[in-house]
């Protein structure tokens, strides 16, 4: 087990509340599974669960799907002319990847986005390349 606020091993575990719209903000409980049986921590868990979740060295398996995508963008457009974004979006629904997670791959690569023309269809192009000629609408 890993105490990401702490950054070194620790033998407890969490339960910590996630979502509270009307309450206090309440505080967790942690424990530890000994013999079968939990033992529960003598002191509430204070820490905020939103830093605790963001600190976690073991990424859920969606980080797999965010590797997936970063690559998928990085073989349709590094080294290679911009592509219509609706392309990329049926290219990608061809590999299974959502729309989300590729446009979260987008922002973390800092895919550049712009329009073709003023009426034109919005255009993805690797950082850096393809800088020239180009019209940006923000």
């Amino acid at each position: 087990m890993f105490n990401p606020i702490q950054s070194q091993p620790c033998p407890r575990r969490l339960f910590l509340p996630v979502k509270n719209n009307y309450a206090i903000d309440p505080t967790g409980l942690s424990f530890d599974i000994v013999g079968g049986a939990i033992e529960w921590g003598l002191l509430p868990v204070t820490d905020d669960t939103d830093e605790i979740l963001s600190n976690r060295r073991d990424k859920p398996a969606g980080s797999k799907k965010l590797h997936d995508a970063k690559q998928f963008l990085r073989e349709q457009l590094e080294g290679k002319e911009p592509m219509d974004s609706e392309e990329i979006f049926r290219r990608a629904r061809e590999h299974q990847i959502g729309e989300s997670r590729l446009r979260e791959a987008k922002q973390d690569l800092a895919i550049d986005t712009y329009k073709s023309s003023f009426n034109g269809k919005w255009v993805w192009s690797w950082p850096g390349e393809n800088t020239l000629d180009r019209v940006s609408i923000y």
